[in-house]
């Protein structure tokens, strides 16, 4: 089941509505006491008091929210965000991203790996044997999700840890023995995939699979257009939602590209038609496509993704 699907598709686009809320434990008549008064009794909290807690804040545990035994974020009283803004949108994005960084380093062993990027260098995220493994998997988010391990932060926040973030993914892999590498994009997510694969990915003896949400579908196919390597490395790719209509003069420059992607491909797109049936497409995508059983373009990955190594074990 689907339990935000309902609210979600009464509104106009995903919970941006329905994230988020501040439920501050700071102590007495502190400033994050002040701010959480004044946000449950739809008052404008004052802009500097804000500014000063966002400035001092580190974690979730600072914004009142835990995460419980079902990867739910939740406050003391049990209760989910609720929207208060872009701005605590952002700040509890911050202190999102700083506890899965924590997760991913100490309860599945993943390092930081240097990637040197169009924006400096950064670190991707790969799990101990992603040397040596037989089968590497490459997890790569969709455009605007500028967060190691998330799809989206919205159906974590919303939703839990399972259904927003790669964890699923992560932990199926590692029960089978294979490696994982999460990468790291920022606002060049093109060359971001392009140098990760450059300077780590590909130094792997691993056969490679990836799994890519939206955009990321994008950026695995410049890779494959442009790195020679990257066509004899990789084995199978998962599209999660992704459209990449080919013209004709794609086609005649990189002439190998639709029968590469019909055979080492597939694509699972939102439909109405239940999960896995056959999509039919009315412009030249060459990757088969079936559907993700959502018509909710966020819910894909976590919709289909031991569909998704159902089909990789195929290949």
């Amino acid at each position: 089941s689907e339990p935000a699907e309902e609210l979600i598709g009464r509104e106009s686009s995903l919970s941006y509505k329905a994230v988020g809320a501040l439920a501050l434990s700071l102590v007495g008549l502190s400033i994050g006491a002040t701010v959480y008064k004044k946000l449950y009794t739809k008052q404008k909290p004052d802009e500097d008091d804000l500014e000063q807690f966002f400035a001092s804040a580190t974690s979730l545990q600072d914004f009142g929210f835990t995460v419980n035994d079902q990867g739910q974020i939740l406050d003391d009283a049990g209760n989910k965000f609720m929207w208060k803004g872009e701005r605590y949108f952002k700040e509890l994005g911050l202190q999102l991203n700083k506890y899965m960084l924590d997760l991913f380093v100490n309860q599945y062993h993943m390092e930081p790996l240097l990637v040197e990027d169009v924006d400096g260098p950064t670190n991707i995220y790969g799990t101990p044997n992603y040397m040596s493994c037989e089968k590497l998997l490459v997890l790569v988010q969709d455009k605007g999700c500028f967060n190691v391990g998330i799809w989206s932060k919205e159906l974590t926040l919303n939703e839990s840890l399972n259904v927003g973030t790669m964890i699923p993914y992560i932990e199926e892999a590692i029960q089978r023995n294979w490696g994982v590498i999460l990468l790291n994009p920022s606002n060049s997510p093109v060359e971001h995939v392009l140098n990760s694969f450059d300077n780590v990915i590909l130094q792997s003896s691993a056969d490679i699979y990836c799994a890519a949400h939206g955009f990321g579908g994008k950026c695995i196919l410049e890779l494959l257009k442009l790195d020679e390597r990257s066509r004899d490395k990789i084995v199978s790719i998962a599209f999660l939602d992704f459209s990449h209509a080919i013209d004709i003069g794609l086609k005649a420059e990189y002439p190998f590209l639709p029968d590469w992607l019909a055979s080492k491909s597939k694509n699972w797109s939102t439909s109405e038609l239940e999960k896995n049936e056959i999509v039919e497409k009315n412009f030249d995508m060459y990757s088969p496509s079936v559907s993700a059983g959502t018509r909710l373009h966020f819910y894909v990955p976590w919709k289909v993704y031991q569909d998704v190594f159902e089909y990789f074990e195929e290949n």
